[in-house]
Formats: C-alpha cells, sequence, structure tokens
C-alpha cells in the first residue's frame, strides 16, 4: 500500500501540461489497473521530458545574458 502511494505522490509531483496531460492520464489508468511497472515506466519519461525542458530553458537563459 505504501508504494503505491509513493507512485501517486511521484505522478502528482510532475506539473499537467498540454504535452504530457495524455501520459499522466494514462499512468493513472495503470495505476488503477495495478500495472504499476507501466506506470513507474511512464513517469519516469515524464520525469526525463521535464528534466530536458528545464535544461532547455537554463541554457537559453545563459544565453540571454551573454
Amino acid at each position: 500500500m505504501e508504494s503505491i502511494k509513493r507512485i501517486t505522490d511521484l505522478l502528482n509531483s510532475i506539473p499537467i501540461t498540454p504535452n504530457n496531460k495524455k501520459e499522466i492520464e494514462g499512468a493513472k489508468q495503470a495505476i488503477a489497473d495495478g500495472d504499476f511497472h507501466t506506470a513507474l515506466s511512464i513517469i519516469q519519461n515524464l520525469n526525463k521530458k521535464k528534466e530536458r525542458q528545464q535544461h532547455g530553458e537554463r541554457c537559453a537563459r545563459s544565453v540571454k545574458k551573454r
């Protein structure tokens, strides 16, 4: 039960955007279906996308400062 809460907390920590809304809904459905491996995989992919986006934003800001 604690694992399900952790997975749900991870998912809830990701902001919903138009670009990731379907993936988040898919992860929620996977959790509801008891398919935690799929849910974790989706969450992992969402986090990687979020990190790449944040990295791109940091690079863009550093270029503007020059």
